[in-house]
């Protein structure tokens, strides 16, 4: 952190008007029980002077911190809102373990205070749960991912964080995933910074699911006919006709150069004939419309992030799998599935 928070600053005691009440057993005063411990050593020469106490060369006093409660921060959250609400506390927030212990209201005297003390009990819990990873110990079972409320397939959903004037209620801090039906499911986090390691993850899971899978075929209507399009990474658009699987077009990535849709089933594809150069527009009707939206923009952005050198460079750090600690929603980087508990 930048620099040590307020409370975790023990008092010198220079002022302080307690009085041990051995001095010479070694002992501590049960008035300083609550940080200061008073330590003999025939060797010490050093002291901690205090005007009420009588000068000794034989003590001294050293700081000690005493467990008032223990909350292990393995897979522990934060929440800096009131229970049940969306009321954000001012300058304070709490601690729950696994379990369900709770630390109680922690309150800072400042908003700076506040952020220090989230960013490194945040950071302890994200390491303390990739440290749980590495070592295969993960606590998560089959069974956990099976009771999940519901299941989503990564390159189907859509993931945005949310502006200021984009926001449901008062919690900050919110992103949204448009599922394939359409629906949009918000969450939140509790410091801005982990927007980014969200946004991060989804990028990275969807990248390691497209380049999995290489092309996914959706069924549709043209021109009154049942029809196959398939998405292919390597070759682009394909549309074929269901019964002989004739290929009736194709178009490479590159070629599209606009589309529109109705918002209900109906998606137009404005293609670009690589001899003419004139636009060819082709209309395709969809029973899972977003679905296909999502999917045509998880293979776009593949593609796109092949071609950024840093996430080429950062690719193979990203291999391994990353759970988050931070929020009830995880998403694993080499699971086809997003699934989510309340």
């Amino acid at each position: 952190m930048k620099r040590t928070p307020a409370f975790l600053k023990l008092p010198l005691c220079e002022d302080c008007s307690c009085i041990p009440s051995d001095q010479s057993s070694g002992t501590s005063s049960p008035l300083c029980d609550s940080g200061l411990h008073l330590n003999y050593h025939p060797n010490n020469t050093d002291t901690l002077s205090c005007s009420s106490w009588p000068m000794s060369p034989g003590l001294r006093w050293e700081k000690r911190w005493v467990d008032l409660r223990l909350i292990p921060l393995l897979h522990a959250r934060l929440s800096q809102y009131v229970p049940g609400s969306d009321i954000c506390r001012q300058n304070a927030f709490q601690v729950i373990a696994v379990d369900g212990v709770c630390s109680g209201v922690i309150q800072c005297p400042s908003t700076d205070e506040c952020t220090d003390w989230l960013q490194a009990i945040a950071s302890n819990i994200s390491a303390l749960t990739k440290h749980n990873v590495s070592t295969n110990a993960v606590s998560v079972t089959t069974w956990d991912w099976t009771r999940a409320e519901k299941s989503f397939t990564v390159y189907e959903i859509m993931f945005k964080i949310l502006k200021d004037n984009e926001l449901v209620d008062k919690r900050k801090h919110c992103f949204s995933v448009q599922t394939d039906s359409g629906e949009d499911i918000f969450f939140s986090v509790e410091l801005e910074c982990e927007l980014l390691l969200w946004e991060k993850a989804f990028q990275m899971a969807t990248f390691f699911d497209v380049e999995r899978i290489q092309c996914k075929t959706y069924a549709c209507i043209m021109d009154s006919h049942l029809m196959g399009l398939t998405i292919d990474f390597s070759m682009g658009f394909v549309c074929f006709d269901a019964a002989t699987k004739a290929v009736l077009w194709r178009y490479k990535f590159s070629q599209l150069k606009g589309s529109s849709d109705d918002g209900k089933s109906k998606i137009k594809f404005l293609f670009q004939n690589q001899d003419t150069k004139l636009i060819e527009a082709k209309e395709l009707e969809f029973s899972n419309l977003f679905a296909v939206l999502h999917c045509i923009h998880a293979f776009f952005a593949a593609k796109v992030a092949c071609l950024d050198p840093m996430f080429v460079s950062s690719r193979k750090a990203a291999m391994a799998p990353v759970v988050s600690a931070t929020s009830t929603l995880t998403a694993p980087s080499q699971t086809s599935k997003l699934k989510y508990t309340s």
